[in-house]
């Protein structure tokens, strides 16, 4: 990307949390990753203004959300891009809802909800962003669909 381009990429408080969680331990991360209690501040994605990314970067964050509210999601994103502009995401590859204890260690439960590759390639193209690339990332016994997708020029 160009050295002016504008990315949108994850909380700066949970990157915080990243770099808190090298030196402690999981629960002091989650801790620190908790949003504030008060209203989101402007240019939080509940207000970003259009057409203000080049590319918006989505890795394992789609299938987190409630299966009902990802196309209105990749909607927004859409939104967000400029003409021209990139979509990265990380989704499912097959469809599955559930839950899991004790994520990565930590006492915080975690909830997956995802549709499957083909659901979600009609979940973008129908925002308005062709898929113009995809592969498979192995996880385990199963994976993930990782989607290049890009808002047509003006």
């Amino acid at each position: 990307m160009p050295g002016a381009a504008n990315a949108l990429r994850g909380s700066p408080l949970c990157t915080d949390a990243c770099r808190l969680r090298r030196r402690f331990s999981t629960s002091a991360a989650a801790v620190a990753c908790r949003p504030p209690a008060s209203s989101p501040p402007p240019g939080t994605p509940g207000n970003l203004p259009p057409g203000s990314f080049d590319a918006i970067i989505c890795l394992y964050v789609l299938i987190h959300l409630p299966l009902p509210e990802q196309p209105r999601l990749i909607g927004r994103i859409a939104a967000w891009l400029r003409p021209g502009g990139w979509l990265l995401a990380t989704v499912g590859d097959s469809a599955w809802t559930g839950t899991g204890e004790n994520w990565l260690g930590g006492p915080a439960p975690m909830w997956w909800s995802r549709a499957d590759a083909s659901t979600y390639r009609s979940w973008l193209r129908e925002a308005g962003l062709p898929v113009t690339a995809e592969e498979f990332v192995p996880e385990g016994t199963s994976g993930h669909a990782l989607f290049w997708a890009r808002r047509p020029p003006a």
